[in-house]
């Protein structure tokens, strides 16, 4: 059962969501490890079978232009590239 403060909740945040979908690009400062991690974890998630929404297509677009810092590191961006065909998916190995 919702209660008028949920109710008043939703609506404020579906707000804000309008804001922020029209705010400006802002600047954020990374270690390229953490944004690997992003663009991998991004492509997990997109592969769920009711990743379907707009958020979805907005988070691989991002995870794409993050990718493109990795063109110095020619084998990790590869492997990047790699991670958006299901083609090339491999189990995952539980460190020891």
């Amino acid at each position: 059962m919702n209660t008028n403060s949920e109710e008043e909740d939703i609506k404020a945040f579906t707000d804000e969501l309008k804001q922020i979908k029209n705010s400006q690009p802002i600047g954020v400062k990374l270690p390229e490890i953490a944004v690997f991690a992003i663009i991998t974890h991004i492509q997990l998630a997109s592969r769920h079978p009711n990743a379907t929404s707009e958020f979805t297509e907005i988070a691989i677009c991002t995870a794409l232009q993050l990718q493109e810092i990795f063109k110095n590191y020619p084998v990790t961006y590869k492997i990047l590239e790699m991670g958006w065909n299901r083609e090339h998916d491999r189990p995952i190995r539980h460190e020891q």
